[in-house]
């Protein structure tokens, strides 16, 4: 194998790891971390949004949103323009 080839697969397996790492001590799986990057990175975005950006199934990431609300990292907040339609903060608890 190429030696960059090796080196980048090391640098991503070592990532994969600090963020299980980061994710395990704050009480969070693989997918709500993912989730709420997602989030802090766009944030007033709606559920739809999120499944399309990580191409996940609707009823997983209701069901991501509500854990991770629960557990203080986001608020959902109702859009001005569409009742229906939530839009997704992340909260000072998910910045830290």
């Amino acid at each position: 194998m190429d030696l960059s080839r090796r080196m980048i697969t090391k640098i991503a397996r070592n990532a994969a790891r600090f963020t299980q790492r980061q994710g395990k001590a704050l009480g969070l799986g693989s997918s709500e971390y993912e989730a709420l990057h997602f989030i802090r990175k766009n944030p007033g975005a709606c559920q739809d949004a999120v499944v399309q950006g990580l191409g996940m199934e609707k009823s997983a990431v209701a069901h991501l949103m509500a854990g991770l609300e629960q557990k203080g990292f986001i608020t959902r907040t109702k859009d001005p323009q569409d009742n229906r339609r939530r839009l997704l903060f992340a909260t000072p608890k998910a910045e830290r």
